[in-house]
């Protein structure tokens, strides 16, 4: 799975694990704030295009 161009367009969790990161790196890790967006943006991708594809069950389908 690949995430959208602008992080802004990520889903919510994307964002979240984004954000998260940038102030784990920022704070514990004394990143300059700029440097710890690339690396923080770098990584979410990474795990994201790692992950399987969610795929609509038969449950799923008779939720609806």
């Amino acid at each position: 799975m690949t995430l959208p161009d602008d992080v802004r367009d990520w889903p919510a969790d994307a964002l979240e694990a984004y954000r998260e990161r940038v102030a784990i790196m920022v704070i514990d890790g004394g990143l300059e704030q700029r440097r710890a967006m690339h690396e923080a943006e770098a990584r979410v991708r990474r795990e994201w295009t790692r992950r399987e594809p969610v795929t609509p069950t038969a449950d799923d389908d008779a939720r609806g």
